[in-house]
């Protein structure tokens, strides 16, 4: 057993799409907090065939809900280092599940 994405995670990767989303605004304003999502999701963890009875859809965005707390640690500091690159600065704030893992690494 691996311990799922925690709640805490997922919550700070909300805030987070919406800085990301109101960072982009400017140009593009009509970007939407499930867009940004997708842009994230497809940046770092690509895409994935699903099969549904005994079709396969091919190319589907991988979903975060399905990733373990080490994994979703990875897609988030990849999605932050990201921001980073692009000048926008995250909130991280010291008591998030992020940082108590992050610190643990170092």
């Amino acid at each position: 057993y691996q311990n799922p994405r925690s709640l805490n995670q997922n919550a700070l990767f909300h805030v987070w799409v919406r800085q990301m989303v109101n960072h982009f605004k400017p140009k593009m304003p009509e970007l939407t907090e499930d867009e940004m999502k997708n842009v994230c999701k497809l940046r770092v963890l690509g895409t994935e065939d699903v099969k549904v009875g005994k079709k396969v859809l091919t190319g589907q965005v991988k979903e975060t809900s399905k990733l373990k707390k080490g994994e979703m640690y990875f897609f988030m500091e990849e999605v932050y280092q990201w921001c980073l690159g692009l000048g926008l600065q995250l909130d991280t704030p010291a008591d998030s599940e992020f940082m108590k893992i992050r610190k643990s690494q170092a």
